[in-house]
């Protein structure tokens, strides 16, 4: 489960038909550049969660420029110039170690609500 937190703790993760269209095409060229395997994601306001299988191990790869994508399209969406992702937490990754272990992980990924 990866997730990441947005500077400031702004809502620049908002849900809207543009930001959605957004988080779901860099998402899906991503995770398909990396043959990354996405079980879960919900975007929050000022954060983000994403349940995901590496079985190639290119995790590191894809989160990079999966949030350096991000980062230039929501600039370009807010017409911005600034970093999008806190600077002062890293990124968060836990490994699954037991198959019930993802579950439980999509299963809270799926039930937060937008915020």
């Amino acid at each position: 489960m990866l997730t990441r937190r947005v500077r400031g703790r702004e809502f620049l993760l908002s849900p809207g038909p543009m930001l959605n269209r957004i988080v779901r095409y860099v998402l899906a060229v991503k995770a398909k550049q990396y043959k990354i395997a996405v079980h879960a994601v919900e975007a929050m306001s000022n954060h983000w969660h994403l349940c995901v299988s590496d079985e190639h191990g290119n995790i590191v790869n894809f989160q990079r420029d999966c949030h350096s994508t991000l980062t230039k399209a929501i600039n370009v969406h807010f017409k911005g110039a600034e970093a999008v992702w806190a600077a002062s937490t890293k990124p968060s990754r836990v490994s699954c170690e037991e198959p019930d272990d993802l579950i439980d992980r999509i299963a809270y990924t799926l039930s937060l609500i937008h915020i």
